[in-house]
Protein backbone atom coordinates (compact mmCIF):
# COMPACT_ATOMS: atom_id res chain seq x y z
CA UNK A 1 0.00 0.00 0.00
CA UNK A 2 2.64 2.22 0.76
CA UNK A 3 4.39 1.58 -2.48
CA UNK A 4 1.07 2.15 -4.59
CA UNK A 5 1.30 5.76 -2.78
CA UNK A 6 5.30 6.43 -2.92
CA UNK A 7 4.62 5.30 -6.90
CA UNK A 8 1.92 8.41 -6.85
CA UNK A 9 5.58 9.94 -6.91
CA UNK A 10 6.27 9.32 -10.66
CA UNK A 11 2.68 9.94 -12.20
CA UNK A 12 3.05 13.89 -13.02
CA UNK A 13 6.68 14.10 -14.53
CA UNK A 14 5.39 11.32 -16.60
CA UNK A 15 2.67 13.38 -18.21
CA UNK A 16 -0.74 12.89 -19.34
CA UNK A 17 -1.05 9.20 -21.23
CA UNK A 18 1.91 6.93 -18.85
CA UNK A 19 1.41 9.18 -16.13
CA UNK A 20 -2.60 8.23 -16.12
CA UNK A 21 -1.42 4.64 -16.29
CA UNK A 22 0.80 4.87 -13.03
CA UNK A 23 -1.61 6.56 -11.35
CA UNK A 24 -4.31 4.15 -11.89
CA UNK A 25 -1.59 1.10 -11.51
CA UNK A 26 -0.62 3.04 -8.01
CA UNK A 27 -4.48 3.46 -7.27
CA UNK A 28 -4.97 -0.54 -7.62
CA UNK A 29 -1.79 -0.92 -5.53
CA UNK A 30 -3.39 1.36 -2.74
CA UNK A 31 -6.79 -0.90 -3.14
CA UNK A 32 -5.74 -4.01 -2.75
CA UNK A 33 -3.22 -3.32 0.09
CA UNK A 34 -6.15 -1.56 1.84
CA UNK A 35 -8.94 -4.45 1.61
CA UNK A 36 -6.28 -6.83 2.75
CA UNK A 37 -4.80 -5.00 5.40
CA UNK A 38 -8.17 -4.11 6.76
CA UNK A 39 -9.43 -7.72 6.36
CA UNK A 40 -6.43 -8.58 8.57
CA UNK A 41 -6.77 -5.98 10.90
CA UNK A 42 -10.49 -6.92 11.82
CA UNK A 43 -9.77 -10.67 11.73
CA UNK A 44 -6.71 -9.72 14.70
CA UNK A 45 -8.66 -7.30 16.50
CA UNK A 46 -11.67 -9.46 16.89
CA UNK A 47 -8.98 -12.76 18.20
CA UNK A 48 -7.54 -10.29 20.51
CA UNK A 49 -10.59 -8.93 22.32
CA UNK A 50 -10.24 -8.94 25.87
CA UNK A 51 -14.18 -9.52 26.06
CA UNK A 52 -16.11 -10.71 23.06
CA UNK A 53 -19.72 -9.43 24.94
CA UNK A 54 -18.54 -5.65 24.64
CA UNK A 55 -17.08 -6.52 20.96
CA UNK A 56 -19.28 -3.87 19.19
CA UNK A 57 -17.87 -1.06 21.48
CA UNK A 58 -14.63 -2.15 20.83
CA UNK A 59 -15.26 -1.94 16.84
CA UNK A 60 -17.10 1.29 17.59
CA UNK A 61 -14.00 2.67 19.00
CA UNK A 62 -11.63 1.14 16.29
CA UNK A 63 -13.91 2.67 13.42
CA UNK A 64 -13.57 6.18 14.80
CA UNK A 65 -9.60 5.38 15.42
CA UNK A 66 -9.88 5.03 11.55
CA UNK A 67 -12.73 7.57 10.34
CA UNK A 68 -10.99 10.80 12.35
CA UNK A 69 -7.78 10.96 10.25
CA UNK A 70 -9.75 10.42 6.98
CA UNK A 71 -12.21 13.23 8.35
CA UNK A 72 -8.64 15.25 9.11
CA UNK A 73 -6.47 14.76 6.22
CA UNK A 74 -8.16 16.37 3.36
CA UNK A 75 -8.25 19.56 6.29
CA UNK A 76 -4.66 19.55 6.72
CA UNK A 77 -3.58 18.33 3.09
CA UNK A 78 -4.81 22.08 1.78
CA UNK A 79 -4.11 23.80 4.64
CA UNK A 80 -1.10 22.81 4.95
CA UNK A 81 0.62 20.71 2.70
CA UNK A 82 -0.26 22.00 -0.44
CA UNK A 83 1.12 26.11 0.53
CA UNK A 84 3.85 24.16 2.08
CA UNK A 85 4.95 21.74 -0.98
CA UNK A 86 4.16 24.56 -3.47
CA UNK A 87 6.75 26.42 -1.38
CA UNK A 88 9.49 23.70 -1.19
CA UNK A 89 8.97 22.48 -4.78
CA UNK A 90 8.44 26.10 -6.18
CA UNK A 91 10.06 25.04 -9.85
CA UNK A 92 7.74 21.77 -9.87
CA UNK A 93 3.91 21.94 -10.69
CA UNK A 94 2.14 20.49 -7.98
CA UNK A 95 4.98 20.12 -5.67
CA UNK A 96 1.88 20.37 -2.73
CA UNK A 97 0.85 17.30 -4.02
CA UNK A 98 3.89 15.99 -4.18
CA UNK A 99 4.61 16.81 -0.95
CA UNK A 100 1.12 15.46 0.80
CA UNK A 101 1.50 11.76 -1.31
CA UNK A 102 5.28 11.29 0.43
CA UNK A 103 3.60 11.96 3.67
CA UNK A 104 0.93 9.36 3.03
CA UNK A 105 3.29 6.75 1.77
CA UNK A 106 5.92 7.30 4.52
CA UNK A 107 2.59 7.02 7.03
CA UNK A 108 1.84 3.81 5.30
CA UNK A 109 5.35 2.18 5.25
CA UNK A 110 5.27 3.25 9.09
CA UNK A 111 1.81 1.47 9.57
CA UNK A 112 2.50 -1.72 7.96
CA UNK A 113 6.45 -1.89 9.97
CA UNK A 114 4.16 -1.68 13.11
CA UNK A 115 2.50 -4.82 12.50
CA UNK A 116 6.01 -6.47 13.18
CA UNK A 117 5.37 -6.04 16.66
CA UNK A 118 2.30 -7.86 16.96
CA UNK A 119 3.70 -11.08 18.88
CA UNK A 120 0.40 -13.22 18.41
CA UNK A 121 -2.65 -13.71 19.88
CA UNK A 122 -3.19 -15.81 23.07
Amino acid sequence: MGFGVVLMLAAPPLGNQLGLVVLLASQAMIGTGAGIYFAVDYALTIEVLPDRSVAAKDLGVMNIAQALPQSVAPFLTGAVFLPLGNVLFPTFPGGGYVLSFLFAGVIGVIGGLMVYKIRGVK
